[in-house]
């Protein structure tokens, strides 16, 4: 037998797994996979195991071959397989009368041969009872600890190990922060500033970036008001800490998506872009100096303070009441509230501020005096399970009787992105577009510190 590179004996794998052949051709398939004892012994060879129909065989590579370029080659292949063969089989659904279809039988043959030659892969219950398939990750994990590996490989390697996809649904808030932050530590060992680094690869590490950074912005935010709902002395000092580290991690979102190059997105990248602006903007009223909890809006005092353990509660009452009056508004709800958005039009008959309940999803809170007293409504990015979007406030628009919003989101399953005319009374959508400029009202009374800092109009 002639000796060949690593990458070269893991073309049989690529052929079987990659390109997922029927189960027919496997039993005739050369397969060559790394013993993973090998790479964690002292040895200086790396052993393969192989097998060829019925008969093994043993095949070594040299250190010099698994540390270096073809090694890395070859984990980096490896790993795509892997990942490749877990999204077919999460598409993979079973019927709802419970039969078996063709497609379960192959898939589940193809993860039986890669399960005995060392690929282990995690299920995740995603929504209605769907199965999400993820690989581990282990020849990921050895990429970026490779110094041959090349920057296309390392940022390939990050990727895969920090999808969003891949994160256990069920985990608590500090599990989450954790997990997380590990996503943050692993994209920042690609060198985003190696001139090897394609544009596009770069924009993808900055795209999942900005989307991390954003989640532990509002993981870190949370935990700030669940500290400062505590009391006084050390879980105000604590909360204070989390807002400083929630701010600064929204800043990082906001500087990643800001070094993308639009120009240079593929087709099959848009809808990354969308979702990591989207949750930039869930979040960029956090990168700014918190309001105070104590606010003056024209002829009213707003007062935002937290309620109980993962609450936040707002009153709002008139300038000079008297102490022990009920005010004329209060609310509690679950969520942030962003005391820096709060804004009141000229009318003195509505007041707009951003709430952010979950994980990548901003409500707009509209304040509205009417007949029967002051009333509080949440416009939500869109009437759908939360996913990821904003609602947010553009501008208000002379009179006392409409408003501008902006939306976007990405929920059960649909995009959608509009600009809106919105009357204050019935709340209902006047007129919408899916571009500002083809609102006159925007053109006109558009807010020029939603224009200048929203992330909407990319």
């Amino acid at each position: 037998m002639t000796k060949t590179s690593i990458a070269s004996r893991l073309a049989p794998v690529a052929l079987a797994v990659a390109a997922l052949l029927p189960l027919a051709a496997h039993a005739h398939m050369t397969w060559l996979l790394p013993n993973k004892s090998a790479f964690d012994g002292k040895e200086p060879v790396a052993s393969f195991d192989a097998a060829v129909s019925e008969d093994l065989f043993m095949q070594a590579a040299s250190a010099e071959e698994i540390n270096g370029a073809d090694g890395a080659e070859a984990l980096d292949a490896m790993g795509t397989l892997a990942e490749r063969l877990a999204d077919r089989a999460s598409r993979v659904q079973p019927k709802a009368d419970g039969s078996t279809t063709a497609a379960e039988t192959q898939v589940a043959a193809q993860l039986d041969v890669a399960a005995r030659y060392g690929l282990r892969f995690r299920s995740l219950e995603r929504e209605a009872g769907a199965m999400q398939l993820c690989y581990d990750g282990e020849a990921f994990r050895r990429v970026l600890a490779m110094p041959a590996s090349t920057p296309e490989q390392k940022a390939r390697a990050a990727l895969a190990l920090t999808r969003v996809d891949c994160l256990d649904p069920a985990a608590t808030p500090p599990k989450r922060e954790q997990m997380d932050q590990w996503r943050a530590d692993v994209l920042d060992k690609v060198d985003l500033r190696d001139p090897a680094l394609a544009t596009h690869w770069r924009n993808r590490v900055l795209m999942r970036q900005s989307g991390v950074w954003s989640s532990l912005s509002f993981i870190r935010a949370r935990r700030a008001g669940a500290g400062a709902g505590a009391g006084a002395g050390e879980g105000v000092t604590a909360a204070s800490l989390q807002v400083d580290a929630s701010s600064a991690a929204s800043r990082r979102a906001l500087e990643a998506l800001a070094r993308i190059v639009p120009t240079e997105l593929s087709d099959d990248d848009q809808r990354d872009y969308n979702d990591a602006a989207m949750r930039g903007n869930a979040m960029r009223w956090a990168a700014l100096p918190a309001g105070p909890s104590t606010q003056t809006l024209g002829g009213f005092t707003l007062t935002v303070l937290p309620g109980q353990p993962g609450e936040t509660c707002l009153t709002l009452a008139m300038n000079g009441a008297k102490e022990g009056s009920p005010p004329l508004l209060r609310h509690c709800a679950w969520g942030l509230v962003m005391t820096a958005s709060a804004r009141i039009n000229r009318e003195g008959n509505a007041i707009a501020i951003a709430s952010v309940p979950a994980d990548g999803w901003r409500e707009l809170w509209l304040l509205r005096r009417t007949a029967q007293g002051w009333r509080m409504t949440a416009l939500p990015p869109v009437a759908a399970q939360p996913g990821l979007g904003y609602a947010e406030f553009a501008g208000w628009v002379p009179g006392g009787k409409e408003l501008l919003v902006a939306r976007e989101s990405r929920a059960e399953g649909r995009y959608k992105r509009s600009y809106e005319q919105v009357d204050l009374d019935t709340l209902e959508t006047k007129r919408q577009a899916g571009d500002a400029a083809m609102l006159g009202a925007f053109q006109r009374w558009q807010s020029a510190d939603w224009k200048g800092a929203s992330l909407s109009a990319r």
